[in-house]
C-alpha cells in the first residue's frame, strides 16, 4: 500500500506500465481523490491524472483506479466485450482499459472500467441513455430529443454519480421540457428497493426539501432524481444562523 501513496513512485509506474505515458503523453500532476483499504483484504486508490498531448499540446484529464493484489494473484483477463466497450469510448486517452503491474502486485484500471459497474459504459453514453429515458417515460408519452452526461463523482467497486440535461418533447403537444436530472449508480443494492426507499421517504417529508425521485432503470442498477440546487450542511455549519 505504501507504494500506492507515494505518487512520485506511482509516476514512475505509470511510465513504466502505461505506453502512452511515455510515448504521447507527458504526466504533469497526480493526485489522489479515494482510497479504500481493508487489512489483508484489498487496497484501492482512484488517481486523477493530468497530463498533455505531446502531438498537440493539448491538457486531459484521466482517472485510474489501481486495485492492490497478492504476490501469487492473476488478475482476470480483459474480455472482448469490455474492450469492445472501451473502444467504443470518445476521446479515449489509452488503447486499452487495463494494465498489470507485476511490482508491486497491482491493476491499473482505467476510467470507466469497473468491475463492479459494467453497466457505467451505458450510462455514459448519451445514445444509450437516450434510449433508455425514451422506455421509462413511455406512459408519459414522451420523445426525447437529446442527452447530455456529466460525470460527478465516482468510488470504483462502489458507486457513481451522473448529471444529465434531458431534452425531450410530448408526442401529443410537441411543446419541449428540459430536465436536469442526478443517476446514482450502486455496486450492491438494487435499484429498484433503492427508489422504494427514497419515494417513501420524500412523500413522507413535509418540512425538508428534498429532491423528487424520477424511476429508475434496473439493467443499468441507476436510480434517477431531479437535481436540487443547494447548500452543503458543511459550509452552513460555520455560519451564525445555522
Amino acid at each position: 500500500m505504501d507504494a500506492a501513496l507515494d505518487l512520485p513512485t506511482m509516476q514512475e509506474i505509470l511510465r513504466r506500465t502505461i505506453p502512452e505515458c511515455t510515448q504521447q503523453l507527458t504526466v504533469t500532476d497526480l493526485t489522489i481523490r479515494d482510497v479504500q483499504y481493508a487489512p489483508r483484504r484489498y487496497g484501492r486508490v482512484l488517481y486523477h491524472v493530468k497530463g498533455r498531448r505531446r502531438d498537440t499540446n493539448r491538457s486531459v484529464r484521466q482517472s485510474i483506479a489501481a486495485e492492490l493484489l497478492p504476490t501469487d494473484t492473476t488478475p482476470p483477463p480483459v474480455t472482448p466485450e469490455l474492450l469492445a466497450a472501451y473502444q467504443a469510448v470518445p476521446d479515449r486517452l489509452f488503447d486499452v482499459p487495463v494494465y498489470d503491474v507485476p511490482e508491486p502486485r497491482m491493476t491499473l484500471r482505467v476510467f470507466p472500467c469497473d468491475p463492479s459497474l459494467p453497466w457505467l459504459f451505458e450510462a455514459l453514453d448519451p445514445s444509450a441513455m437516450k434510449q433508455a429515458l425514451e422506455r421509462m417515460w413511455a406512459v408519459r408519452r414522451m420523445r426525447v430529443k437529446r442527452v447530455a452526461v456529466q460525470l460527478l463523482g465516482h468510488t470504483p467497486q462502489a458507486r457513481a454519480t451522473l448529471l444529465y440535461e434531458v431534452l425531450s418533447e410530448s408526442k401529443e403537444t410537441g411543446l419541449p421540457e428540459i430536465r436536469h436530472l442526478v443517476g446514482k449508480i450502486h455496486a450492491r443494492k438494487p435499484a429498484d428497493q433503492l427508489f422504494a426507499g427514497a419515494w417513501a421517504l420524500w412523500r413522507a417529508a413535509t418540512r425538508v426539501r428534498m429532491a423528487p425521485p424520477v424511476g429508475y432503470l434496473g439493467p443499468y442498477h441507476m436510480t434517477l432524481q431531479e437535481q436540487v440546487r443547494g447548500s452543503r450542511l458543511a459550509h452552513l455549519a460555520h455560519t451564525g444562523s445555522f
